[in-house]
């Protein structure tokens, strides 16, 4: 539990040093926590879980992006998300899954940065911030949103079936 408390520690204090997360921002993040786990990556029976293969096929995806993607200049859909799939050697869907886990660190950077410069209580773990951003109605991704195409394809065959 202390683990997680510092690694979202850390988070938010990324977030605190950026007005706009991008996607260099993500990698960044991610190849820091890798980094600091490398260790563990060497121990008999942990090289080949599969937390530690998702770290590094995340990686290769992420790796396989262009500058002006990971600046956030162009967004990674159509042709580009081909693209970073054959590049990163994952399938579209692996790709389309790590931009959203990415739109939802977005929503979380913009949610936290609205609470700090509203000096409302700030979580301490994420499991806290979840649970604080659900019962925040601004917190909520805009219609547009990678990170709200699920919920509205779910909305969307319950409707179909009358519910």
């Amino acid at each position: 539990m202390a683990a997680a408390k510092k690694a979202f520690s850390k988070l938010t204090t990324a977030f605190s040093a950026t007005p706009r997360w991008t996607l260099g921002h993500f990698k960044a993040h991610l190849k820091e926590g890798m980094d600091k786990e490398s260790w563990k990556t060497m121990l008999p029976g942990v090289r080949g879980s599969a937390q530690v293969a998702e770290m590094k096929d995340s990686m290769r995806v992420l790796d396989a992006l262009q500058t002006d993607e990971l600046d956030g200049s162009n967004r990674v859909e159509g042709l580009r998300l081909t693209r970073v799939a054959r590049a990163s050697e994952q399938s579209r869907s692996y790709c389309a899954d790590i931009l959203t886990r990415y739109d939802q660190t977005v929503l979380l950077h913009r949610w936290f940065l609205r609470r700090q410069s509203a000096n409302l209580p700030m979580p301490e773990t994420l499991e806290d911030a979840t649970q604080m951003m659900s019962r925040d109605p601004q917190s909520r991704p805009p219609r547009d949103s990678r990170a709200n195409r699920a919920m509205r394809a779910a909305q969307r065959r319950a409707a179909r079936r009358g519910f």
